[in-house]
């Protein structure tokens, strides 16, 4: 169907009334093929919605690994912001998808979204113990600071469930930083 809308010039970027494109729904729901026909006839991966959101945030949101992959092949900005200062890396970090983050090395791991949070803030008041390992040993900031002041490691003390293994793991990195 796809195929048949575009041959009938269907305009490839066309958004709904919440902004969301053919292509971030492709992404979303994991239509490699789909995707593939839209980018091949023009379909821009830096069109957002009305949250500022890109394909790219949308196939992150879902743990779409191919269509990540598609995207970042096709040239979709990693460090391209939602107006609220979501990357995609913030949005991974809340998820705990930490393979879909592999694919984002080149990304800079400590963006700050509108309240100055790193993607490790994020993992860590998610309770996602392994995605802020795997920030740590890429190179996140271990004592960043969002805009009250706060540090991941404050944060991992607040939470009651996963605190214990993540404040091992931020002064272990922290004593480590500071030899």
């Amino acid at each position: 169907m796809i195929e048949f809308l575009l041959s009938q010039r269907a305009n490839v970027d066309a958004q709904d009334y919440d902004g969301v494109s053919p292509l971030m729904l492709s992404a979303e729901n994991g239509d490699v093929t789909g995707m593939r026909m839209l980018l091949d006839r023009g379909a821009r991966p830096s069109v957002v919605d009305n949250r500022g959101y890109s394909a790219l945030h949308h196939a992150c949101a879902k743990h779409q690994v191919a269509a990540v992959s598609v995207l970042l092949e096709t040239g979709a900005d990693l460090n391209s912001p939602s107006y609220d200062g979501m990357f995609p890396l913030h949005i991974l970090a809340l998820l705990g998808f930490t393979d879909v983050a592999t694919l984002l090395t080149q990304s800079h791991v400590d963006v700050r979204d509108a309240d100055g949070r790193t993607p490790l803030h994020l993992a860590v008041v998610s309770g996602h113990a392994a995605f802020a390992a795997f920030l740590l040993e890429v190179g996140a900031d271990a004592d960043g600071r969002d805009t009250l002041g706060r540090a991941a490691l404050h944060y991992a003390t607040e939470a009651a469930v996963h605190g214990l293994e993540m404040v091992s793991q931020l002064i272990a990195r922290l004593a480590h930083d500071y030899r």
